[in-house]
């Protein structure tokens, strides 16, 4: 985990609520969704928006002439 978290722009979702991973996580200021299942509507719609920004970020650093 230590690895996949080196970049700058992260968001870490995790179908479970592990305490350890949410103090790593908050301790390195990371973002995180937990306990994100298809039986939780807010928190699915609401990581599935965040997952989206981070894309149209992505997509207009490597190719600014691409829009979502």
């Amino acid at each position: 985990m230590h690895t996949d978290l080196r970049t700058a722009r992260n968001l870490f979702v995790s179908n479970t609520g592990a305490s350890s991973v949410v103090k790593y996580l908050s301790a390195r200021k990371r973002g995180y969704e937990r306990e994100v299942v298809p039986a939780n509507v807010n928190t699915v719609g609401y990581t599935r928006g965040q997952i989206r920004e981070a894309f149209k970020i992505y997509l207009g650093e490597t190719a600014p002439s691409t829009v979502i």
